[in-house]
């Protein structure tokens, strides 16, 4: 928000608040509302290079696909037990 301009007018009182624009603090019901980058604008101040609103969420993806794990032939578990209780040496 502008400090030294005017404050962004209200919505008319039966219109209910979906959010406010992050560029001018104008408050945006559910029709106006235009989200960019993970953050909501009015359409006056929607980022140019901002795609367009897609179904999909960015914030889930399909899980990768199950692979065995790698198995290293010079990790001894059994070893590093023992070792473990000697004073100092279970550190290397």
């Amino acid at each position: 928000m502008n400090p030294e301009g005017p404050y962004p007018p209200p919505l008319p009182s039966a219109a209910t608040v979906a959010g406010y624009c992050r560029a001018c603090g104008k408050a945006l019901d559910q029709s106006s509302v235009r989200h960019a980058m993970g953050a909501i604008y009015c359409q006056e101040h929607m980022p140019m290079d901002a795609p367009q609103q897609s179904t999909a969420s960015p914030y889930t993806s399909t899980p990768p696909a199950y692979t065995e794990p790698v198995v290293n032939p010079e990790v001894s578990p059994p070893l590093a037990f023992v070792l473990g209780f000697i004073p100092s040496v279970g550190a290397i």
